[in-house]
């Protein structure tokens, strides 16, 4: 889809720890957090600033609302994504399992969930 990976931008904000997929983690169900990331497609735009700019002054305000400006190309573009990645692991024959040595699947996972680790 054209998407490049990358590390999260703000580790800072922990966002992970703050999104809606976290209840599942708690409950040791593996669980990711797909976001689109802060890289524009127009060189001149500086997405980093642009997101922090909006954590600032809209984010859970009054402002943050439908008539702000919103990209919805980008918008369809990233929920395909995430529709993506949940079908693909819908598909597998076996269920999700967290990565070795991971701080969320050893706080969380198989010794609370009674599931196993996988590899």
């Amino acid at each position: 889809m054209g998407f490049e990976v990358s590390p999260d931008p703000m580790p800072e904000e922990v966002s992970f720890i703050r999104s809606d997929q976290y209840s599942f983690v708690l409950q040791g169900v593996p669980a990711v957090n797909v976001e689109d990331g802060v890289k524009s497609t127009d060189p001149k735009i500086n997405g980093l600033e642009v997101i922090k700019k909006w954590l600032v002054t809209r984010y859970h305000t009054p402002l943050d609302n439908m008539d702000q400006p919103i990209d919805f190309d980008s918008a369809a573009k990233g929920a395909v994504m995430n529709f993506l990645v949940g079908y693909e692991v819908a598909q597998q024959e076996r269920s999700p399992d967290w990565v070795k040595g991971d701080f969320f699947g050893t706080t969380f996972g198989p010794r609370h969930a009674g599931t196993s680790t996988g590899e």
